[in-house]
């Protein structure tokens, strides 16, 4: 395959992909909450998503045809289609930063177990993510497989298992809100949260990969394109983190002082900060357990049975 063919079509995949997982995941999202509360989520978005979802579907045959969705050369004036991937990319942005700020809103047990809207959408958002992340994979999956790189298939088939444990735990958590029937369990809302705390944190690293995306075709990711306000850039640069790292705490709701604790704690992830913080671990403190493999998760189980991160009673 000639070699700008070959870049033509890398940079295409990286479009497609995020806007395939990203459209696969709305619709499931939408699906989810139409199934918790049909008075108030009709067909209608559901029946306005298919033709996206039609013509995505489309741009892969053409991907597996060879024909790139992007062509580098044509930037200045691009295509129809390219051009319609970008406004895709957008929405999924602009949703996906919405469900964070309304998840990372409703982040605690008390606050969840009142509001029943608020567990049918952590819910949702959860179905979103398992199913968005699994379409990922399966699309750069299907790019080894398509670019004749077998090794690059090979490694994220390796993801899938992983993926589809994730799917089913997604089912499990929209069939414990399905049980509430019309009013909040504020037990079964207590293990939503616990099994999904770190959502915010996830949908918004999705934010980043978009803003990554679309500077691949622009000058590069900037401070101002990882959506770091003007007035903040200064902290962040003058600590020595990129605007790709950046982004990604800042995204989260970190600070970048606070994310250089988390980092120079042993937490250069956060996701894991994000979970591990929520449950009112100090950094410190998280990075030990995560030096002996315990997950967030586990240590705040483990540490209310009074165990430290080695499985002793801490001393």
């Amino acid at each position: 395959m000639d070699e700008t063919l070959k870049a033509d079509l890398r940079l295409s995949h990286g479009f497609l992909n995020l806007v395939s997982a990203g459209y696969e995941g709305i619709y499931v999202y939408l699906n989810a909450r139409r199934k918790l509360a049909p008075a108030e989520f009709g067909p209608d978005a559901l029946e306005k998503l298919a033709p996206a979802l039609d013509r995505i579907h489309g741009w892969w045959d053409d991907f597996e045809g060879h024909s790139p969705l992007v062509i580098r050369t044509a930037l200045e004036n691009p295509p129809e289609p390219f051009l319609l991937a970008w406004n895709w990319l957008e929405i999924t942005k602009n949703h996906l930063r919405s469900l964070v700020n309304r998840l990372a809103a409703t982040s605690q047990a008390q606050r969840l177990a009142g509001d029943l809207p608020a567990v049918h959408l952590r819910a949702a958002a959860a179905c979103e993510a398992a199913y968005g992340r699994e379409h990922f994979v399966r699309g750069l999956i299907r790019y080894g497989e398509v670019m004749d790189e077998e090794s690059v298939a090979d490694r994220w088939r390796q993801h899938l298992l992983p993926c589809q444990a994730d799917v089913a735990a997604a089912h499990g958590h929209l069939a414990l809100a399905e049980r509430m029937g019309t009013e909040a369990d504020p037990a079964a809302a207590e293990r939503l949260l616990d099994e999904t705390l770190a959502l915010p944190a996830i949908l918004a690293q999705r934010v980043m990969d978009i803003n990554g995306m679309f500077a691949e075709v622009g000058p590069g990711l900037t401070y101002e394109n990882a959506d770091i306000p003007e007035a903040h850039v200064e902290a962040w640069s003058s600590r020595g983190l990129p605007p790709e790292e950046a982004g990604r705490w800042y995204g989260v709701g970190y600070e970048a002082d606070e994310a250089l604790r988390w980092i120079d704690g042993g937490v250069p992830d956060p996701v894991r900060a994000f979970d591990f913080m929520l449950r009112g671990f100090a950094a410190e403190d998280a990075g030990r357990w995560l030096r002996e493999g315990v997950g967030a998760r586990d240590a705040a189980a483990r540490r209310q049975q009074g165990l430290g991160p080695a499985g002793q009673p801490p001393s």
